[in-house]
């Protein structure tokens, strides 16, 4: 995208945290139609594991130089 600071290529955790993502996003705004705390709660749960993944699956550290 337009602030790419890793490298080039494909993201093996990109499905999980896409998956991540949308349920996060469907729970949220089930919980806030309905609201009710617990999604919402259960929604900031499943949008911090994807956030984590990031965090986590994005260190690796490649062959070639910057």
């Amino acid at each position: 995208m337009f602030f790419r600071r890793d490298r080039p290529g494909e993201d093996p955790f990109l499905g999980p945290k896409l998956w991540l993502f949308g349920i996060g996003a469907l729970l949220a705004l089930v919980g806030m139609a309905l609201e009710n705390d617990w999604l919402i709660g259960a929604a900031a749960l499943f949008l911090a594991g994807g956030i984590l993944l990031r965090l986590l699956g994005g260190r690796r550290e490649s062959g070639e130089g910057s």
